[in-house]
C-alpha cells in the first residue's frame, strides 16, 4: 500500500517541472537572475524529475 497517491504525486511533480520550465525560460529573455538563482531552479528541477521517475520493479528492495 503507497503513502501517497502515485497519480496526484506524478501530477504534482510534473507540474512543478513546467514551472521551473517557465521560469527558466523567462529568466533567458530578461537575464535578470544571477548564476545561483539559476541553478537552483535546476536543482529545484532535478528533484522533481527524480520524484516523478518511474517506480521500482515489484520485489526490488526500497
Amino acid at each position: 500500500m503507497d503513502r501517497v497517491d502515485r497519480r496526484k504525486f506524478y501530477l504534482l511533480t510534473i507540474s512543478g517541472q513546467a514551472v521551473c520550465s517557465f521560469f527558466l525560460a523567462l529568466q533567458a529573455f530578461l537575464e535578470r537572475l544571477p548564476a545561483a538563482g539559476v541553478l537552483g531552479l535546476v536543482a529545484v528541477q532535478s528533484c522533481l524529475v527524480a520524484g516523478g521517475g518511474p517506480d521500482p520493479p515489484p520485489g526490488a528492495q526500497r
